[in-house]
């Protein structure tokens, strides 16, 4: 063996030992009823919040189940529904639609960034339009950011990832 490969074999031998006892799960203590209420209760409040809002109701749901794992989600289909979600409640962020009926995303925003108490919300538009004109109408209104549908669930996760961090 050459010089090199001496030293990295050694280096393993001295860390392989280390490495298997940091690899092994330690014994867990009991946990009462109570206290794993207690915890439950911790990982709860931790969890950010989104509001999702999306005229289309498949796309919702699909949405909604990509991300109830790692996110305290509520889901609107329209954008009045959002605006009254908003009077009570802040999430941490609001992914909306663009292209909605009624009310589309950039009314919404518009709306949000005139509320007192509301004006600095982040709001990142997911839509499924990439239009030149109605992305430089919407930035005017300064939305936290632009993901798209067409995304997927994994760069859904990654752009809201990408948020809170």
């Amino acid at each position: 063996l050459t010089a090199g490969a001496d030293v990295l074999l050694s280096l393993y031998r001295s860390l392989s030992e280390p490495l298997k006892r940091l690899s092994e799960p330690a014994p867990e203590p009991p946990v009462s009823k109570v206290s794993m209420d207690a915890e439950q209760a911790l990982v709860t409040q931790r969890r950010h919040t989104l509001l999702l809002v999306d005229d289309d109701e498949d796309f919702l749901a699909l949405s909604k189940r990509w991300l109830k794992n790692d996110y305290a989600v509520t889901a609107v289909n329209s954008g009045k529904k959002a605006l009254q979600y908003l009077e009570n409640n802040r999430p941490d962020l609001v992914l909306l639609d663009y292209e909605m009926p009624e009310m589309n995303g950039s009314a919404v925003l518009e709306t949000i960034r005139k509320t007192p108490g509301l004006e600095n919300l982040p709001v990142v538009f997911l839509t499924g339009t990439e239009d030149r004109e109605n992305v430089k109408r919407a930035e005017g209104l300064r939305p936290e950011g632009f993901l798209t549908k067409a995304m997927g669930k994994k760069g859904l996760l990654m752009g809201i990832e990408a948020f809170f961090d």
